[in-house]
């Protein structure tokens, strides 16, 4: 695919020479003098931060990153400073950011430092008011509208959406089946809006499907995909869709450059993927399963991909923060060893084990900066009221309390996590945590 003329989010970078710290309540860009380069309030911390910690650069804040390029804060290959301005349209700068990590601490951040479990914050269960509130969630993700969630069973339609993670409304043109997986991506074309994907397989003859969202997910349209295989996640990074099967001969990966037409790649290994994330420059696939062997394989493109050596855990899902990639696993593992629940990468190549705060069945992670401070959140299916665990490094979890169910998917956008279950033992089934 050709490149694009446009800011890439991975690209944005703190300038250098450049250091932020917190005078009086107020966050400041310093110079290597001290001297004061730009005032940081709402919109302009908000971005800093969001490049500080290495996340993806919401829409809505690239005018703020480009005003911040204009005054030396921040850096992008694509962005002139003399020019950042222009276009930029005006940045209005009101309210100061709760919190903001220094960028030096986070960049120098390989989830084997100083750092640990944050202090615990209890989790809050949300009323769904639709028709389908108690489908069996199986994923959630965040894009420029707000939060998508998609299910594998249940009533109505199989997609939920909401712009904050507290008002919820149905979507429609989807179709039911088991959708395992959804992401949020912006390629050509798509503008601010971007466009969601979701992938899982047929209900009765379990063959592959896709469908992809260009309205923040209210409605949906059916695609192909690249085989029958029954997909279980996907991701989106450097303007390419990659999902991957837990069903399939040697072409357990498929890829796309706009969600729409689908190319089979060559898997690693014919293990039963489960998820997909991209960072720092590499995708990251994980997988396990009951009498099959734990792996991760990865890939620079999405294309050729390359087995890893970890440990023979149920891995089931994995994220990326702070240079950092964190994959959690279930409590039963595939060969019947005890499981540490969680390993660490700073590479994604060479991976470290952790011990998880609880023996629970976690299934799915995700990084986020709710007040500054990079945290990774993990989500289980167990655990009744302690379904859920943190940590500022990978390294060091301590439990939350959380409603009881059976928490499945964790996404973090616009300052909060928001977590959705496959099962509610209680009545809510979606949770959200600042």
């Amino acid at each position: 695919m050709a490149p694009r003329h446009t800011p890439r989010i991975a690209d944005w970078r703190i300038a250098d020479g450049v250091r932020v710290e917190e005078l009086d309540g107020t966050w400041l860009a310093l110079d290597a003098t001290g001297g004061v380069v730009y005032r940081l309030e709402a919109l302009a911390a908000e971005a800093v931060a969001q490049v500080a910690h290495r996340m993806p650069l919401p829409a809505r804040l690239v005018p703020a990153a480009r005003e911040l390029a204009g005054h030396g804060v921040l850096e992008h290959p694509l962005v002139d400073r003399r020019t950042a301005l222009v276009g930029a349209g005006v940045v209005t700068l009101t309210g100061l950011a709760a919190t903001l990590l220094p960028a030096a601490s986070a960049a120098a951040s390989d989830g084997s430092g100083s750092g640990g479990a944050p202090a615990a914050v209890s989790w809050t269960g949300r009323t769904v008011s639709t028709t389908n509130a108690s489908n069996a969630w199986t994923d959630i993700t965040h894009g420029t509208s707000g939060f998508v969630a998609v299910a594998q069973s249940g009533t109505g339609s199989y997609v939920i959406r909401s712009a904050d993670g507290l008002t919820w409304s149905e979507a429609t043109g989807d179709t039911a089946a088991r959708w395992m997986g959804v992401a949020f991506g912006q390629p050509a074309g798509t503008g601010t809006t971007g466009r969601f994907v979701a992938v899982g397989f047929d209900l009765t003859t379990r063959a592959g499907l896709v469908m992809t969202s260009d309205d923040g997910g209210a409605t949906w349209t059916s695609r192909t995909p690249a085989s029958t295989n029954e997909w279980q996640g996907v991701t989106y990074g450097a303007g390419v869709y990659v999902a991957v099967a837990g069903t399939g001969s040697g072409d357990r990966v498929m890829t796309s450059a706009d969600g729409i037409t689908w190319t089979s790649r060559t898997s690693a290994s014919d293990s039963k993927w489960n998820r997909v994330a991209y960072g720092g420059g590499l995708f990251v696939a994980v997988a396990g399963f009951p009498g099959e062997t734990g792996a991760v394989m990865t890939s620079t493109d999405g294309t050729t991909w390359t087995s890893r050596t970890v440990a023979d855990r149920w891995w089931t899902d994995v994220t990326y923060g702070d240079g950092t990639f964190v994959a959690v696993a279930r409590s039963s593992p595939p060969s019947g060893t005890p499981a540490a629940g969680v390993m660490t990468s700073s590479n994604g190549v060479t991976w470290t084990e952790r011990t998880a705060a609880a023996g629970h069945d976690w299934t799915g992670i995700a990084f986020g900066a709710p007040s500054g401070t990079g945290i990774f959140a993990a989500v289980a299916q167990s655990g009744a009221t302690s379904a859920a665990m943190t940590s500022t490094d990978g390294t060091t979890w301590a439990t939350e309390t959380t409603p009881d169910a059976g928490w499945n998917s964790v996404a973090y956008g616009d300052g909060v996590f928001v977590a959705v279950a496959i099962t509610g033992r209680a009545t809510n089934q979606v949770m959200t945590r600042p």
